[in-house]
């Protein structure tokens, strides 16, 4: 993609970039406020999308109650 755009790549990097909420209140708060979940409060009503956020994050809730999730993603610098 980036050669078609008249660009070089350089060597592609990965970064961790883990989710760690305090609540899992604050979780839904950060996941609502994505792209996708401005969308989807969009299509449904805000109660639901609640509810599903709430069932997606258990397997993520520490024994303190904190939601944590270890990501990473990979970026890459183009030059011209």
């Amino acid at each position: 993609m980036l050669s078609k755009a008249g660009l070089k790549a350089g060597k592609p990097e990965d970064v961790d970039t883990p989710f760690d909420f305090t609540t899992e209140d604050e979780a839904c708060c950060g996941f609502a406020s994505s792209g996708p979940g401005v969308r989807a409060a969009d299509l449904s009503r805000e109660e639901k999308l609640r509810a599903a956020l709430l069932s997606a994050i258990v397997p993520f809730k520490t024994m303190s109650g904190r939601v944590h999730m270890d990501s990473k993603f990979r970026f890459v610098v183009a030059e011209s």
